[in-house]
């Protein structure tokens, strides 16, 4: 074999190499992409968790329209009278 040969087998087989190690730093980041993903996910779950409830929170009060302002005269009286959403 000659000298060229040789170093195109060796070439060769550092691409090789270089293919088995890649294929190990892509399975790691996969495992750790997975990891970070479903921590993503439950801490998305514990951060919404008070609200499944549907309950008020926080100034949600001072946001929802009053009950005596959800009808056609309520509607009437949002669009004529000064002040009628102001919270008292």
């Amino acid at each position: 074999m000659s000298i060229s040969s040789q170093n195109k087998i060796k070439e060769i087989k550092q691409q090789q190499s270089d293919c088995k190690s890649m294929k190990i730093i892509s399975a790691q980041s996969l495992k750790i992409d997975l990891v970070l993903g479903f921590l993503l996910f439950v801490f998305t779950l514990a951060v919404y968790q008070p609200v499944w409830n549907g309950a008020m929170i926080w100034d949600d009060d001072q946001h929802i329209t009053r009950p005596e302002l959800r009808s056609m005269h309520g509607l009437v009286r949002i669009w004529t009278q000064l002040g009628t959403t102001a919270m008292n």
